[in-house]
């Protein structure tokens, strides 16, 4: 009985729904790394400063996490197409994508 309880691993405390976490990767510099990823999409306004902290507003947590998916503007991309000449018969087709502002709130 000794011998089992001296075997086995320690139980870590873990929460139930993590947001940050790590993951192992291979660099051929420095062999193994840890790195801390994001698990899931923030859900309250603390959890999106929380990741705004770590990782500032760039492609990867726009697209991830800190676009809100209920917003009627952006329908959940974090950009909108705005019109450059708007008006114009021949060149209202050309947009431009505009930072919606939801992933700032």
């Amino acid at each position: 009985m000794k011998f089992v309880v001296k075997k086995t691993a320690e139980e870590k405390w873990t929460e139930e729904n993590p947001l940050i976490g790590t993951r192992k990767y291979h660099d051929d510099d420095r062999g193994t790394v840890e790195r801390e990823v994001l698990l899931r999409d923030p859900i309250t306004p603390e959890e999106r400063r929380i990741v705004r902290e770590l990782w500032k507003n760039n492609i990867a947590t726009v697209r991830m996490a800190l676009v809100k998916k209920d917003c009627p503007r952006c329908e959940g991309k974090g950009f909108y197409n705005t019109p450059d000449y708007p008006g114009d018969p021949w060149y209202s087709k050309l947009v431009s994508a505009v930072d919606c502002d939801c992933i700032w709130e």
